[in-house]
């Protein structure tokens, strides 16, 4: 788990696997929910390539508003009305300061987070 200085942007880069290949999600419809300390938040990629599960979401500084964990829920619904859903573990932690986020260069960067559902 990552731990991240609260107001700064994160890239979340998720692989949706199926053994060790990327899932082919085509004729799913994706749901993308961002959970926070306070609920889940719906989120829509940045960019996608569902024929091999990977995509990718910015979490502005800007938006932030509580510290604590954070985790990701994929809700994939046919057209038949099927349903399956994926969660990660918690993925990073957004704490008040750079020290707890041990950062101490007070360099200004994105922080890139992998996660693999």
């Amino acid at each position: 788990m990552e731990r991240v200085r609260i107001g700064n942007d994160i890239v979340i880069n998720v692989s949706v696997m199926n053994g060790e290949v990327g899932a082919d999600l085509t004729g799913y419809t994706a749901s993308w929910f961002l959970n926070t300390p306070f609920g889940k938040k719906a989120i829509t990629p940045t960019a996608s390539t569902p024929n091999i599960g990977a995509y990718t979401f910015t979490y502005l500084g800007k938006d932030q508003t509580h510290t604590g964990d954070y985790s990701i829920t994929l809700k994939l619904t046919t057209s038949s009305g099927g349903q399956k859903m994926i969660d990660s573990f918690i993925i990073f932690k957004l704490v008040r300061c750079s020290v707890e986020a041990g950062d101490e260069s007070n360099n200004i960067s994105t922080k890139n987070i992998a996660v693999t559902l």
